[in-house]
């Protein structure tokens, strides 16, 4: 019988780069609602900015979903 392979190594990993990613957003965000010339410049590519990140963490929750799939499927415990 194989020994279960756990994930949760790698369900940190993309917790943390989402984490990263919200961080960078709220950044973007900041930007964008500053009353300066470079928010009034590029206000509307810095909503698109943070629309693509608010979609490249979803695909990560996707995969953190995966994970927590993949390591119920093995029998382990997943703890939120």
């Amino acid at each position: 019988m194989k020994k279960p392979l756990s994930l949760k190594s790698e369900r940190e990993i993309l917790i943390n780069a989402i984490k990263d990613l919200v961080n960078v957003k709220h950044r973007i965000s900041d930007l964008a609602e500053a009353k300066n010339d470079v928010s009034k410049l590029y206000g509307s590519k810095f909503l698109d900015i943070e629309m693509e990140i608010g979609g490249l963490c979803s695909s990560l929750g996707e995969m953190v979903g995966y994970t927590v799939y993949s390591d119920i499927c093995e029998g382990l415990e997943v703890n939120p």
